[in-house]
């Protein structure tokens, strides 16, 4: 895949929204190589991006070292490769997995895959709360 800046993220948002949701969640298919590579470089290009400022921006979808190409042309002149290196967790899978099985899953506390059932189980993260009375000032 390559173009312009605008382009490339254009083509990236468009081949994001043709999925399934379960696809994009679960990382399926070409929901992986979307969400964990062309998503990021796209972003990242388009951050890039200035006035005077030409970029353009090839992926490439082999496998190889790098993951793209970027090209910068006008007031300043440089080319370089990017990797793109994502930190997904377990935890993070299995939340995208309930969230695409129930609806909805919370964004932190303890998960976990029940071992004799396969669901996954979730837990809100427990917080502390802090007394605002004791919060205010006396003049």
């Amino acid at each position: 895949m390559k173009g312009t800046v605008y382009s490339f993220a254009q083509q990236v948002d468009r081949e994001i929204e043709a999925l399934t949701r379960d696809d994009y969640l679960r990382r399926k298919c070409r929901g992986k190589r979307l969400r964990e590579e062309l998503y990021p470089i796209s972003r990242f290009a388009l951050y890039l991006k200035q006035p005077g400022l030409e970029i353009e921006v090839e992926a490439f979808e082999d496998d190889g070292p790098v993951d793209g190409h970027i090209r910068e042309s006008g007031f300043r002149e440089q080319e370089f490769d990017i990797e793109v290196t994502s930190d997904y967790s377990y935890d993070e899978s299995l939340r995208d997995e309930l969230l695409v099985a129930e609806g909805a899953s919370w964004g932190a506390g303890e998960i976990y895959r029940d071992r004799i059932s396969r669901k996954v189980i979730a837990s809100t993260a427990s917080s502390t709360t802090t007394n605002t009375s004791t919060m205010y000032l006396k003049r």
